[in-house]
């Protein structure tokens, strides 16, 4: 990984027929960490330009961060983002799944 360069990060197309592969579980913590330090402008509810354009350079960077880290497959800010909104999907349903399990049981 000594000749990687940032902006060679993500260069192939992702969205031909072939599947990319699963993260890791290194690349999934990795990930969290690094959307950690930037989690105040990714999870920010403002919706107005410059906040999105701030979003937009935040997983730039977190792809640029994620790529150059040793041990990780190249991906697009995109597919990040996307394993990341995935994964707050699920851990919410798994929590409300929780509480009316726990619901149910009081009754």
């Amino acid at each position: 990984m000594s000749d990687f360069e940032p902006s060679d990060c993500g260069e192939e197309d992702h969205r031909s027929s072939v599947s990319t592969t699963h993260l890791t579980v290194y690349e999934k913590s990795l990930l969290l960490d690094i959307i950690h330090e930037k989690k105040e402008i990714i999870e920010s509810k403002l919706t107005d330009f410059g906040t999105k354009t701030k979003k937009d350079t935040a997983w730039k960077e977190i792809e640029i961060s994620f790529c150059s880290a040793g041990g990780t497959t190249n991906r697009k800010a995109d597919q990040l983002r996307t394993w990341w909104k995935n994964s707050k999907a699920r851990a919410k349903k798994k929590v409300r799944s929780k509480y009316q399990k726990s619901k149910n049981y009081c009754r």
